[in-house]
């Protein structure tokens, strides 16, 4: 009957140090095999090479989330665009009276980036609040930067309030170049 421990380990790690450890391969599997010749001798990696194998896991797993991250700014920057420019297209009659009563161009063009920084601006409150209820779930996830770390936070938010500013300049600027008899000649 052949009764299996399986408390017993199944492997075990052996650390070699100091000056040409890496050469002592070879003499570390003679030491082993002379204690049982029946003993594997799996693999022998330095801690360079274990240290390297780890960063390179991290890394693609950092570089697959930035081009998420990048993907995600694309799609809000459209989506905002969508929206800016269904806003505008919403008030065409009421931008061409203004330009027919005499409005600047340049001031309507202020009215509709500010009207978008205005909405850019709630979101990114609503956004910053709920990314600092969800820190304590994504705390361990976070290399190296604390889970409230004031400049990320900050410098995320100044990337995504002028992203919203530039989605929002095209359909300020067709809006400005509407002629106003075409605007209230209506649809």
């Amino acid at each position: 009957m052949n009764v299996r421990d399986d408390s017993a380990p199944r492997g075990f790690s052996f650390v070699l140090r100091g000056p040409g450890a890496e050469a002592q391969a070879d003499a570390a599997r003679q030491a082993v095999w002379r204690l049982n010749p029946d003993l594997p001798v799996a693999s022998m990696r330095t801690m360079n090479e274990v240290v390297e194998e780890s960063v390179m896991q991290f890394t693609f797993t950092m570089l697959t989330l930035g081009i998420a991250a990048v993907i995600a700014l694309v799609l809000g920057a459209v989506g905002l665009y969508g929206v800016q420019s269904y806003a505008v297209s919403l008030r065409t009659r009421e931008i061409g009276v203004r330009m027919a009563l005499g409005a600047q161009p340049s001031r309507v063009k202020r009215g509709i980036v500010a009207n978008a920084a205005a909405i850019t601006g709630i979101g990114l409150v609503v956004g910053a609040l709920g990314a600092w209820g969800l820190t304590r779930f994504l705390g361990g996830l976070l290399y190296e930067t604390r889970p409230l770390d004031p400049v990320t936070f900050g410098g995320m938010s100044v990337v995504l309030f002028i992203v919203g500013l530039i989605a929002s300049y095209l359909p300020a600027r067709r809006a400005a170049s509407v002629s106003p008899i075409e605007a209230m000649r209506g649809d």
